[in-house]
Parts: structure tokens; sequence; C-alpha cells
């Protein structure tokens, strides 16, 4: 009898002994997070969000507003970014504005003001690669002064 307790004893504490060590390694691993190290760093990332006529100084054009030839006008591109600008450099955006190529250089997220010169007819811009864009029609109606 004293060979079977012993036995036992000793199998009870083989089977402890692996449950503790297989408990230990899920608690390890399951508590396994990569950290970012001072090196690493999340990717810079830009985001374009909108692309719309404005007045030149930002402003917004409502809509059925007059366009006044004697104003000036703008495209806002507004944009988000993600990760950190390890350059300085920023990252860009193009766009178009009726056919013409542009880029704007955002450092942080916001919106950025493209100065414009309205043609006569639809005038049409967008962010390059994107279904975002924005288009306002001009007309310019001439008038004569009869005496």
């Amino acid at each position: 009898m004293y060979s079977y307790i012993a036995q036992y004893r000793n199998t009870t504490n083989f089977k402890f002994n692996n449950l503790v060590f297989l408990f230990s390694l899920i608690v390890a691993l399951s508590s396994c997070k990569k950290e970012l190290s001072e090196t690493e760093t999340i990717p810079f990332a830009i985001t374009p969000t909108s692309i719309s006529f404005v007045y030149e100084d930002g402003s917004d054009i409502k809509p059925g507003s007059c366009i006044n030839p004697s104003n000036n006008y703008a495209i806002a591109i507004n944009a988000n970014l993600t990760g950190i600008d390890t350059s300085g450099k920023g990252l860009s955006i193009k766009y178009s504005f009726n056919n013409v190529p542009g880029e704007v250089t955002f450092l942080n997220s916001g919106v950025k003001i493209v100065n414009v010169k309205l043609v006569n007819g639809t005038n049409l811009a967008q962010i390059t690669g994107t279904k975002q864009e924005a288009s306002l029609i001009y007309k310019v109606q001439e008038f004569e002064l009869v005496e």
C-alpha cells in the first residue's frame, strides 16, 4: 500500500507540474504584445477627405450664390495625416483644376487653399486618383449699355 501511495503522489506532482508549466506558457504567450520601439514609428500617411470651391479667404460659397467676376476664388483641399513625419517634408496630394494638374503639401491635418481663376462654363476640381470632385458653373454675362 505504501508503494501505491508514493506512486500516486509522484503522478500527482507530475500532472501538477505539467499544468503549472502549460498555464505559465499560455499566460506568457497571450500577454505578448508587440510594442513599438523607439526606432519604429507608425507609417506616415495622408488621406484626402474633401475638395470644394471657396472664396479666396477660404469661406464657403453658398449654393445658389452669384459668382462675381471681381471676386477671387480658390479650391479647398482637406486632408487627414496619420503617423509621424520623420523627414519634415510632409506628404503631397495631387489634384487637377480644369484638367491642369497641381500638387499641395501637408505637414499636418487640415485644409489647404489654392487660388484659381474661373473660366466661363463648368469649372472642375478633383483629387487625382479618387472620386472626390467639385464643380462650379460660371457664366460670363456681357451687358451693353444702351442710351
